[in-house]
């Protein structure tokens, strides 16, 4: 399962890509927003875009341990090319 949604989301980048820029960032976004909180999607995008240009947070709250917050977690990572992300999501539309 988490292959085929795989494979559909990169067909439908691959297809992106052949487009003009603008229509191409167009059905990036409608691919993405096709897909709210898909995990397959995230970690496909991030793997074909590249960490350089992706801004990525995850935590964690467990209540899990002794204490219940030995295994909270914060994790960020933002790539030294993320600004593109202005251009193609965001800020610069």
């Amino acid at each position: 399962r988490s292959f085929d949604r795989a494979q559909d989301f990169v067909t439908r980048m691959t297809a992106a890509a052949k487009l003009p820029e603008a229509q191409r960032n167009d059905a990036i976004r409608q691919a993405l927003a096709d897909r709210p909180r898909d995990s397959v999607a995230i970690a496909t995008m991030v793997e074909l875009l590249g960490r350089d240009v992706v801004d990525l947070t995850i935590s964690v709250d467990s209540n899990a341990g002794r204490k219940g917050s030995e295994y909270d977690l914060d994790f960020k990572l933002r790539g030294d090319q993320y600004d593109v992300q202005k251009t193609v999501f965001g800020a610069n539309l």
